[in-house]
């Protein structure tokens, strides 16, 4: 949950972890990480437990890791004006592309629905987004008979799921 995307002019790799921990405060057993975002010339700092570091490194020393922030950055690409949100048990993240420029990636925890169309309705009021306008792409542990699915749509008309790259 604790990562932020920098612009590359803005970046050092010496003041990752004083950037990171000017928002979301000092965790001392945390170990800060970053990676390039070639194609958005960014990078995305994080923060990771240390003990599952450790595990990672140890248990598969060749693996690739990314941050799904950077993952995101570049999914579904041909939709100019995107909300993209990936559901999991008691959060979610939400990605935000209007006129085809990055707005936000953000994590929100979430108890009710109504919770999630609160934070998604914020982020539409902030960044002066017409709730109805945008495309809202979903993921993860949502389907169409769930409640959480039925509030969005009193909101948000233009809701489609998410599918899986044909390779």
């Amino acid at each position: 949950n604790e990562s932020i995307l920098i612009p590359h002019e803005y970046f050092e790799t010496a003041k990752a972890g004083e950037m990171l921990a000017l928002i979301y405060g000092d965790g001392s057993s945390q170990t800060t990480q970053n990676e390039m975002v070639l194609s958005q010339n960014m990078h995305t700092v994080y923060k990771i437990p240390a003990e599952i570091k450790s595990v990672f490194n140890s248990c598969f020393p060749f693996a690739i890791q990314s941050h799904q922030n950077s993952l995101l950055i570049n999914v579904e690409k041909s939709y100019s004006n995107l909300l993209y949100c990936c559901f999991y048990p008691s959060h979610f993240t939400v990605l935000l592309r209007n006129k085809s420029k990055l707005q936000v990636i953000q994590n929100f925890e979430y108890q009710i629905p109504e919770d999630v169309v609160y934070h998604l309705l914020n982020i539409c009021q902030n960044f002066e987004i017409d709730p109805s306008h945008p495309i809202i792409k979903l993921c993860g542990l949502i389907d169409e008979e769930s409640i959480l699915y039925k509030e969005l749509y009193k909101y948000f008309l233009q809701l489609e799921f998410a599918t899986l790259p044909g390779e």
